[in-house]
């Protein structure tokens, strides 16, 4: 109880940030006229507790959606939509969807130099829709054709109603993401080598478990704790 005032408290938004109907309704027909959209998830969905807008958004017009490494957790990784994490560390057909995409709807996130990479051939295919609660974060690192400043939860129970043409098109760089998707091959190899992976655990009293973010981890024997050491 002692650190009871500590507690996070979840940010609102600041009373002078109101998004306008005219921007509501530019990236409701942004949205609608997509071929190739991807939703990039971010940080401020956790931060607004934005979940169900973010997946509602997705679901009615079946936007997949690609998360950053602080935004893991604001959409159901085992959702059929979700990419994967991306940027840097993340996987290489999230960058492709990101890169082939032809609209990129920023909930909560910021865009920064672990996600871009190089800004000059950064989703050059692709306008955007930037959708954060400060105002700094627009503009400052990708130009953006509609920002839409407030709460995001807030900001996305407006836009909902707006969207009410459901699309529903799959994308060249998605319909890619199966590689490592649940019941793809990465994953049905991971299963193959599960038996092995339960006997190397059964027949050593220690094992190691790394879960890495690339590909630099390897499987081997760790002679020096007696153990297995096992890639996630």
């Amino acid at each position: 109880m002692i650190f009871a005032s500590a507690a996070p408290k979840k940010i609102g938004g600041h009373p002078m940030l109101n998004v306008s109907e005219p921007s509501i309704a530019e990236a409701a027909e942004l949205i609608h006229a997509a071929k190739r959209p991807v939703i990039l998830a971010g940080h401020g969905i956790i931060q607004s507790g934005a979940m169900s807008q973010v997946r509602a958004l997705a679901e009615r017009a079946q936007i997949p959606v690609a998360c950053t490494l602080l935004g893991l957790g604001g959409f159901p990784a085992s959702h059929k939509l979700n990419l994967g994490m991306m940027g840097m560390h993340g996987e290489s057909w999230v960058n492709h969807s990101i890169q082939e995409a032809d609209l990129l709807i920023a909930c909560g996130m910021r865009f920064d130099d672990r996600v871009t990479g190089t800004l000059a051939t950064y989703a050059t295919k692709a306008k955007k829709i930037h959708i954060d609660i400060d105002p700094s974060e627009i503009n400052k690192n990708v130009p953006v054709q509609v920002s839409l400043i407030g709460d995001l939860a807030t900001v996305l129970d407006q836009l909902l109603p707006a969207h009410s043409h459901p699309r529903r098109w799959r994308m060249v760089a998605f319909d890619r993401s199966h590689e490592g998707r649940c019941g793809g091959p990465r994953h049905q190899e991971f299963a193959r080598q599960w038996p092995l992976v339960r006997g190397a655990c059964d027949q050593r009293s220690v094992a190691c478990h790394l879960g890495g973010c690339g590909h630099h981890h390897r499987r081997g024997p760790a002679p020096d704790v007696g153990g297995a050491v096992l890639q996630a």
